[in-house]
């Protein structure tokens, strides 16, 4: 389970300090890669993270967080899921689908940040292409 990720983890030591303006740009470039028919439902953000929630008119929800820094922590459920490691523009990547989700999520070891797409199963192709679009810097 979650052991995956401590390990997967462990390497994410270098600070990125406070909210910088990269979620912005990170965030605006994601929007281009959106499916068609999804709008903008929600966006949150605060010092460390940011996180943008689509929803299409299906019903449908495709979520956009990007985090920073040494003291923001993530935990992904993997027990009985399928977990699947991927290279996506030379950046660590694991995707995880489990009971009809699939979660993708980005890591730039080099500033300790991460991205996580969070769509349903069907959307895997989706998430990729989102993530080896956005220039995650």
């Amino acid at each position: 389970g979650a052991n995956v990720f401590r390990d997967f983890f462990a390497s994410i030591r270098d600070v990125v300090g406070g909210r910088s303006g990269s979620y912005e740009e990170v965030l605006r470039e994601a929007k281009n890669w959106i499916p068609e028919g999804y709008e903008l439902e929600s966006h949150r953000e605060n010092r460390f993270s940011a996180r943008c929630v689509y929803s299409s008119d299906n019903c449908q929800e495709l979520s956009i967080g990007l985090f920073e820094g040494e003291n923001t922590g993530l935990c992904l459920d993997t027990e009985n899921a399928e977990v699947h490691d991927e290279m996506i523009n030379g950046k660590k990547a694991v995707i995880i689908t489990k009971e009809g989700v699939s979660q993708l999520c980005l890591i730039d070891e080099k500033k300790g940040n991460y991205l996580l797409i969070t769509g349903s199963m069907e959307q895997t192709d989706d998430l990729v292409k989102i993530a080896q679009n956005i220039q995650f810097e």
